[in-house]
């Protein structure tokens, strides 16, 4: 039985052939496999971000009319507390007709751990109505949103004038 492909050739130029065949096959072989394994490498971990989660609220005012007048907005949390007031005809007209007003409210200085509460009101001066809403500071890195319906606002109760009040004309 004859295991030469070509009996022409030497035995020699034979064993040469499969010899170099071999070896070429065998660095193919670890090409392929080097290249896999290059491409399956571990992924170092990314290191922790430090995003600082800046406690924001917005406070969208629903039933706010141009003749509502001055109003007082604010907002409080862990006993820190940031007011704004605006006129509600320069707020609406900045506003446009783009559905009702919002104020942000950003406490940057401040570190305020998820889960705190926090609670907004609006007050409207001519007429001293209140509105509140409470709520708390979730996990996630986005703003906190209040709807408050001023229509829904209540009156605020005054204290009767103490005697001395009484006596100096107050």
């Amino acid at each position: 039985m004859n295991l030469f492909i070509f009996p022409t050739m030497t035995r020699r130029k034979t064993a040469l052939i499969l010899v170099t065949g071999m070896l070429t096959m065998i660095l193919m072989l670890s090409f392929i496999v080097g290249g896999i394994a290059n491409s399956v490498q571990a992924q170092t971990p990314s290191p922790p971000t430090t995003t600082k989660d800046i406690f924001k609220v917005i406070v969208t005012l629903i039933g706010l009319n141009k003749t509502t007048g001055d109003i007082v907005s604010f907002v409080n949390v862990d006993g820190i507390t940031q007011v704004k007031s605006f006129n509600a005809a320069k707020l609406i007209s900045i506003r446009g007709n783009n559905g009702p007003p919002g104020i942000l409210f950003s406490f940057p200085n401040a570190t305020i751990n998820s889960g705190a509460k926090f609670r907004a009101c609006t007050m409207i001066v001519k007429d001293l109505l209140m509105s509140c809403e409470k709520g708390r500071n979730s996990v996630a890195l986005r703003p906190e949103f209040v709807d408050m319906d001023l229509s829904s606002a209540k009156s605020i109760k005054l204290s009767s004038p103490s005697p001395v009040d009484k006596t100096l004309g107050k």
